[in-house]
């Protein structure tokens, strides 16, 4: 049976060859999706015991996801029971000085049972560090990665008799980790090295910035919801009164920062795979109006109807595993294709069980796809077909019209999904941070732990260094400068405390408004050295002072009395699909001391002066300073929607060939109703219809098929917006533009279908559809 099959595609190799790219895309796209999901979700992380790892948050007015000061955490290590360890990880920016130049690299500071916690050991040395290391003051250690031990180092064996100068300071190296090791935390995934906290008075105060995520090691016959119980239990004891605490597996970290991609991608090839089965249901039934003689002369023979249609069921299961195979042999390109889309470091490896998962979606597949033409010629009856349909020039058209509907609709709801990620991409993009960033630098200078109360002193310096170079238009330092760093969140409120308000805090000497290109919406800037005066922001100014009355008006921020400037329109903080937040710049404080300063330069000279510039002053101003590398503020503004781009570009391109497919589909469909409809075609040709009458008839077909489509693909989108709003609440809303743009587009696709069929019944004789009848 399988070399008959074989034999009769031989002469129908168009569409199967289409059916069998369709199918070979969207199951080598979804054996791609399986090993993504295998190694993210189905896999336990790469830990010793992973079940009882987890990740502790704070929680508070509306912020799931807050993390930790050394103070807080202090708090929860010395209350918890049900954790075995705990183990507290931040991010730090670190400059590894060499003989010839200075790299920074990304390093993490961790607790001293961090590696504990983890049950990691080392490669070479050990993987932990004593109290006495992680104690102020007390001896500099470090700890590399197996990367970074091979690519900075070229896998010396002797590293840990070497001592590393890293913010101006030695260090020794007391450990390599082992292959492939990294924190599921998507903050720290990618850290190079690990250096004890060492925590500074500051940061133990109960008001420092919160700037740390921690991990434990639940006790053994503790479950998570014991664990989440008690840590919220602990937040009430502690007099938290508007924050708690939440316990999460640890393996959530891993999957967090695709998640929305996740979904959007996991909905693309749903669609897809949904698509091609319709495409080989639609050639399977093709073929089957030419076999109708065939299977009805073996009906007449006693051929009972079962057999008949497992022919077509057996048929379908075939080009479906055949899809298998070819989408297999895909499946490695596009799987680093979604890898990219991911943001993935690497490709996960194949998934063991691919070959027969692919195989049993692939048999699946061709099942759903047989299933109608199936169904079909089990109800066919034989005396009907052998007697010219009984006089009768049409056959029943319902499953045909709906199996075309459905390929119209899901190729309408896949063009009208990307089209509203492309709008809401390009509206980000189109408005911007906030405040102008042509000609705008940036980079960040991590200060050594040592000169860290120097800040304020450095950057007035810096600042007086800079002023008067070519080009110059604007400079400030200090951070943390939004979208780049986005951070120093906390509360403010009037004065008489009538309004508390979440804002955030941005420390910063020199011109703000020039430098940034902040838009002045009224008041001045503060002067120079002019104690406790502020900016803030447009939508603050609203929220604490909604009389409108701004300047001159005092508040309560970081626990001082400020008093207002000048208001700002203000500017997104994270991402560009933020609102305008309520912010606040102020000067460095004097006494303060801070781990690094971002430095933004506004200049009409190009990076390589400005970059030249810069150089020349730190060097001037301490030789051991490093800074990252130069910025183009716009590389960072691209950089912030790349994740989005990597999604809505290519949830298009596959929209697009998806309608294309669906269109290619369609086009087998209007192929067969036509082959169905000879006979009636030949007797309105002949009782003197015109050949545009056929031709239009054809085409009006095709424009039902069509508004039915998209009425359903309508519904569907409304039902797929709002299930991917719970997932990307930054996603638009469905506009009647993006609904147009799909539909134009689905529409050129469609009348392209139907423009073969429909020319082919107004050019053939009426006695050449009788002799084909």
């Amino acid at each position: 049976m399988i070399r008959s099959l074989i034999r009769s595609y031989r002469f129908n190799r168009g569409p199967i060859l289409l059916a069998l790219i369709a199918l070979a895309l969207s199951i080598g796209a979804s054996s791609a999706m399986f090993s993504v999901m295998d190694t993210l979700v189905l896999r336990p992380v790469p830990y010793s015991e992973p079940g009882r790892l987890v990740s502790i948050w704070r929680t508070f007015q509306g912020e799931a996801r807050a993390q930790f000061n050394a103070h807080k955490y202090q708090s929860l290590e010395q209350a918890t029971q049900t954790m075995e360890q705990t183990a507290l990880v931040g991010g730090v920016d670190a400059v590894l000085e060499g003989p010839e130049r200075r790299e920074l690299f990304k390093a993490a500071r961790v607790s001293a049972k961090f590696f504990t916690v983890l049950r990691t050991n080392a490669y070479l040395g050990r993987a932990y560090f004593t109290p006495e290391e992680e104690r102020n003051g007390g001896p500099n250690v470090i700890v590399i990665s197996h990367g970074m031990w091979k690519s900075r180092f070229a896998a010396d064996p002797s590293i840990l008799t070497r001592s590393l100068k890293i913010n101006g300071s030695p260090f020794s190296v007391v450990g390599v980790l082992p292959p492939g090791f990294t924190l599921a935390s998507g903050s720290y995934a990618h850290a190079e090295a690990y250096l004890p906290t060492k925590f500074s008075p500051e940061e133990l105060e109960p008001g420092a910035g919160s700037d740390f995520d921690v991990i434990g090691r639940m006790r053994q016959g503790i479950g998570l919801v014991g664990a989440d119980q008690e840590v919220r239990a602990i937040a009430k004891r502690l007099g938290w009164t508007i924050a708690s605490m939440r316990v999460a597996p640890l393996a959530e970290e891993r999957v967090r920062p695709v998640k929305a991609r996740l979904v959007l991608i996991q909905g693309a090839i749903a669609l897809l795979l949904l698509i091609a089965c319709s495409n080989a249901s639609a050639l399977l039934l093709a073929r089957l109006v030419d076999r109708e003689g065939i299977l009805a002369v073996k009906s007449a023979l006693g051929a009972p109807p079962f057999r008949l249609a497992s022919e077509i069921v057996l048929e379908g299961v075939f080009l479906g595993c055949l899809g298998a195979i070819l989408g297999l042999v895909i499946e490695y390109p596009l799987r680093l294709i979604l890898s990219y889309q991911l943001g993935l470091a690497e490709a996960p490896p194949r998934s063991p069980w691919i070959i027969p998962i692919a195989l049993s979606l692939g048999a699946a597949s061709g099942f759903a796809s047989s299933l109608l033409p199936a169904v079909k010629a089990y109800r066919s009856q034989p005396a009907r077909v052998l007697a010219g349909f009984s006089g009768r020039a049409t056959r029943t058209p319902g499953i045909r019209n709906a199996l075309a509907g459905l390929l119209i609709a899901l190729s309408f709801m896949l063009l009208a999904a990307s089209s509203i990620m492309l709008r809401t991409l390009f509206s980000q993009i189109r408005r911007g941070p906030g405040f102008r960033t042509d000609h705008l630098y940036v980079c960040s200078l991590p200060l050594p732990r040592d000169r860290r109360n120097l800040a304020w002193g450095w950057a007035t310096d810096l600042i007086g260094r800079l002023h008067g170079a070519p080009g110059l238009q604007g400079i400030c330092v200090g951070g943390p400068v939004p979208i780049l760093d986005a951070g120093g969140y906390g509360y403010t409120q009037t004065e008489n405390g009538e309004r508390k308000v979440k804002v955030w805090f941005h420390r910063m000497e020199g011109d703000i408004v020039k430098a940034l290109g902040l838009s002045m919406v009224e008041g001045r800037t503060p002067v120079a050295g002019e104690i406790g005066a502020i900016l803030i922001s447009r939508p603050l100014a609203k929220e604490l002072f909604p009389d409108g009355q701004a300047i001159g008006r005092t508040l309560l921020a970081t626990g001082e009395v400020k008093t207002v400037v000048g208001v700002v329109e203000g500017s997104r903080e994270i991402g560009l699909d933020d609102p305008l937040c309520p912010q606040v710049y102020q000067a460095i404080p004097r006494d303060v001391g801070l781990p690094s300063m971002d430095i933004v330069i506004r200049s009409a000279a190009d990076a390589a002066t400005v970059r030249a510039q810069l150089d020349a002053a730190l060097r001037n101003l301490d030789a051991d300073l490093g800074v990252r590398t130069l910025q183009p503020f716009d590389q960072i503004i691209a950089d912030s929607t790349a994740g989005q781009k990597r999604t809505a570009i290519p949830l298009a391109i596959l929209a697009i060939c998806t309608a294309a497919l669906s269109a290619f589909g369609l086009f087998g469909l209007l192929d067969e109703i036509f082959r169905a409809r000879r006979r009636e075609l030949a007797i309105r040709s002949a009782i003197g219809a015109e050949p545009s009458d056929l031709f239009f008839m054809v085409v009006g077909l095709g424009g039902r098929l069509l508004a039915f489509g998209m009425l359903c693909g309508m519904a569907g989108t409304a039902v797929m917006v709002r299930l991917l709003h719970t997932q990307v609440a930054s996603l638009a809303a469905i506009d009647p533009l993006s609904l147009l743009a799909s539909g134009l587009l689905l529409a050129l696709a469609v009348m392209g279908a139907c423009l073969p069929p429909a020319l082919r019944a107004s050019r053939m004789a009426p006695a050449t559809l009788f002799d084909q009848g």
